[in-house]
């Protein structure tokens, strides 16, 4: 029996020229899963931030020291032009849920 994991997290802090992908497809078992961009942990000035990609394909940015601690609504993800890097801080981890088939 072969098990599709329903969260996956990618380490992108090792290699500054990854590009974070929207969407992953893997090949696991006779099966092609699909996992989709739910959130992205960044790093710098010494202080972690976080982002999530809503269902409705908002991108929600979380930075505790901003906003008072309320995460704020940066629009739709597809028109954020570098995911990769916000606000000064790059992307050190990915995390994708499995989309239901």
């Amino acid at each position: 029996m072969v098990y599709s994991p329903p969260v996956l997290v990618v380490d992108v802090s090792i290699n500054r020229s990854v590009e974070v992908n929207r969407c992953l497809r893997l090949r696991i078992g006779n099966d092609t899963c699909i996992y989709n961009l739910a959130g992205i942990v960044y790093f710098g000035r010494a202080h972690f931030t976080a982002a999530i990609i809503a269902p409705n394909n908002h991108f929600w940015y979380y930075d505790g020291l901003l906003n008072d601690g309320l995460m704020a609504d940066h629009g739709l993800c597809d028109i954020i032009e570098n995911i990769e890097k916000v606000n000064g801080r790059l992307a050190c981890a990915a995390f994708y849920t499995l989309e239901h088939q």
